[in-house]
């Protein structure tokens, strides 16, 4: 019996062959071991998957390189929208030096003592020195009860608080006092603030306090408030004691002179002293004083500016007839005049100028005693005197005016405590309602509240203690801000040639001269290197940003500034201390001299305004300057649709084509990739066939010679 191999199939033998051939080479086809053909690589034993990768490696390399394409695209767009970040840095700050709220026009207030006052300052503000003093902060109404016990209740009832024309009113229905402090802080939180504090061991006081500052905002108890604060002991009852003094034609009396002397006129309560007249004004009844009372009227001084003094004529003498003429014969004779001697003329001396600050004086039976002198005012002024600092009762104000050009005006005189409400006063006061006081040049103010916005134009004044002594306060260019505007321009103008420079050279001095850069940032930076060398959009960038910082720009001074370089900002190429020309500065950046911009913004700061920006055609609009040119240059690379938009949106639809291709590709990689696997499998079979009929080949020789043995 004769044994013949099987037939293996031509195609898998033509696959088999070519991948062979490629692989391991024609020499190594075949193997004979142990009496049995083997074929590396086929079988899992011989890496038929190392077989398959190296095949399809081979033909997946275009796909690597797409890969390679996309992922330059990405770095590429990176790139370019960096600098769209920092072409927009540059941009805002910029506009911030020339726009509508550049800092050229903000204004700083300085005070010399900001522990009495401090300011702030708006753009309106104009440039100015002022000499304030402030003689009393306004102030609110702030009490305390009595010590009470811990277990003090407080009843059930409608309570009502009132500061200045607000009034709140809630009920309670009863229970402690740290509850009825709640009670208050809930229901009438906009006017009133309550708090309890424990102040022994065994006591507790409440304090209630007004919310709003000024004379006219006073707090005051209605409805059960009023019982609970009398029984806490915030506030007492009090006899009324104040006065209005009544100003009209029947009651003004003489003081030292008869009034019919005098040219005194009295209309609708004020009463009015020309020059050298004087009056008294009786307190109807008398009053003597209980605790700390004031006196509160309104006056006006005004001068009247006399004319210079003009000394009269000589007279003319006495008036003579004349002597007449006789005639006798058809002659006449004229007699000669009469001839009186006058005494040499000397003119009378000008009368005396007499000048009297002391008007107002506090009469108390036959003893009269002066008050504090009144200054010329700009207009009525609101005067308060503590009056029991003077004389403990009164029965008429009286009024002197001994000036000889100045007119006296006096109006609502009043006589009152100023703790008191109604029939009541507080108890224990930490503070009570009261107006702020201060004068600006002189000139006196009353404002009920600490802040004061209306007084000096543009400038708000917050006032936080009393001094004697002026206080200057100076409103001036806020230069720091300006400075620091500048320095931040500059700043960023560095930052986007840097990065103009790294994308645009090959060269890594660019990346190692920067010396701000973290471990990071330096990492970054030499892997972006020269990405974009040889693109002519950075260069021409490049190129109009140097030509915008170093072009003249006209100003008021002319020729004295016109260049950046002239207030301390230039590319400075020479190394410090040295002539010789250092590399690292040829890149454009540029650097600022501190001490030349710090006088340059002291001196010339209307003029560096116009440097960064100028209206040089008269319609008000900013049309020159390094700034808006600065502006103008980089806006078609960062608005929509600019050349930053245009150059990623190209590298986004390179991005999209070459990741379609790469899909497409990697779609037929996997198709070929499992048809090797399939081709693999069916060689593997077939040269399993050839083993097994290879090995019967080998075991009929082995049993042929066996059986020749045999038969010999």
């Amino acid at each position: 019996m004769t044994l013949r191999p099987q037939n293996i199939s031509t195609n898998h033998l033509t696959h088999f062959a070519v991948l062979v051939l490629l692989f391991i080479g024609p020499s190594a086809i075949f193997a004979q071991s142990s009496g049995s053909f083997t074929i590396p690589g086929v079988s899992d034993q011989y890496n038929t998957d190392q077989m398959i990768n190296k095949i399809m490696k081979y033909e997946s390399a275009p796909v690597d390189r797409m890969k390679g394409n996309v992922d330059q695209y990405k770095k590429e767009k990176s790139v370019w929208n960096e600098l769209g970040t920092k072409l927009g840095q540059v941009q805002d700050s910029a506009r911030k030096l020339f726009g509508f709220q550049n800092p050229f026009n903000d204004r700083i207030a300085n005070s010399s003592n900001d522990a009495v006052l401090t300011a702030t300052a708006t753009r309106q503000a104009q440039e100015h020195t002022n000499s304030v003093v402030v003689q009393q902060l306004a102030q609110a109404d702030k009490f305390l009860s009595k010590d009470l016990p811990l277990d003090y209740r407080v009843p059930a009832g409608t309570y009502s608080f009132r500061v200045g024309d607000t009034e709140k009113s809630f009920s309670f229905r009863g229970g402690k006092l740290a509850e009825f402090a709640d009670a208050v802080n809930r229901n009438a939180a906009s006017i009133v603030h309550a708090s309890v504090v424990r102040n022994t061991v065994s006591t507790q006081v409440l304090v209630i306090e007004a919310l709003k500052t000024g004379a006219k905002n006073r707090l005051t108890f209605q409805k059960d408030a009023e019982s609970l604060a009398v029984d806490a002991g915030v506030i007492e009852r009090v006899q009324n004691n104040s006065r209005e003094v009544n100003i009209s034609g029947s009651s003004v009396a003489a003081w030292n002179q008869p009034l019919n002397d005098m040219n005194i006129s009295v209309s609708d309560g004020t009463v009015t002293l020309p020059p050298g007249t004087e009056l008294s004004l009786p307190v109807n009844p008398p009053i003597t004083f209980s605790g700390k009372m004031v006196l509160s009227l309104e006056i006006s001084v005004k001068n009247l500016g006399g004319e210079a003094y003009t000394p009269p004529s000589p007279p003319p003498g006495p008036s003579i007839p004349s002597p007449g003429s006789t005639s006798l014969g058809g002659v006449t004779i004229h007699g000669n005049a009469s001839q009186v001697p006058l005494p040499q003329w000397k003119p009378p001396s000008p009368p005396k100028r007499v000048e009297d600050h002391q008007i107002l004086f506090a009469q108390n039976g036959d003893r009269v005693v002066s008050l504090p002198e009144v200054t010329d005012t700009d207009g009525f002024k609101q005067l308060t005197i503590p009056i029991t600092d003077f004389v403990q009762g009164m029965t008429a104000l009286d009024i002197r005016n001994r000036n000889t050009e100045r007119r006296v005006e006096v109006r609502n005189v009043r006589i009152y405590d100023p703790q008191s409400r109604g029939n009541f006063r507080p108890s224990h006061a930490v503070s009570q309602a009261q107006d702020a006081k201060l004068s600006v040049d002189g000139v006196e103010a009353v404002r009920d509240s600490n802040t004061i916005s209306d007084l000096v134009p543009g400038t708000t004044l917050e006032l936080h203690s009393v001094s004697p002594a002026p206080v200057t306060l100076s409103v001036e260019p806020d230069r720091k801000t300006v400075k620091n505007s500048i320095i931040e321009f500059v700043g960023r103008y560095n930052q986007l040639l840097t990065t103009i420079n790294i994308v645009n050279s090959k060269t890594p001095d660019v990346v190692d001269e920067v010396t701000y850069f973290t471990p990071d940032e330096k990492k970054k930076a030499m892997d972006e290197l020269g990405i974009l060398q040889g693109d002519m959009t950075m260069s021409m960038l490049k190129s109009k940003l140097q030509d915008a910082m170093m072009s003249a720009y006209p100003t008021d001074l002319g020729r004295q500034l016109t260049l950046l370089a002239q207030i301390g900002i230039s590319t400075n190429t020479s190394a410090p201390g040295t002539q010789a020309y250092d590399v690292s500065r040829l890149r454009g950046y540029l650097e600022i001299n501190e001490q030349q911009l710090d006088t340059a913004l002291k001196e010339h700061l209307p003029e560096i305004k116009q440097l960064f920006g100028s209206d040089n055609n008269g319609d008000l609009a900013v049309d020159n300057g390094a700034a808006y040119k600065i502006d103008q240059l980089v806006s078609p690379y960062i608005q929509v649709g600019g050349i930053i938009a245009i150059r990623t949106q190209g590298l986004d639809t390179r991005i999209a084509s070459t990741n379609k291709e790469i899909d497409a590709l990697n779609r037929r990689l996997d198709q070929r990739r499992s048809d090797l696997k399939d081709q693999f499998a069916r060689m593997q079979g077939a040269m399993g066939e050839l083993q097994r009929q290879s090995q019967g080949l080998s075991n009929l020789g082995v049993q042929s010679g066996n059986g020749g043995s045999t038969g010999r």
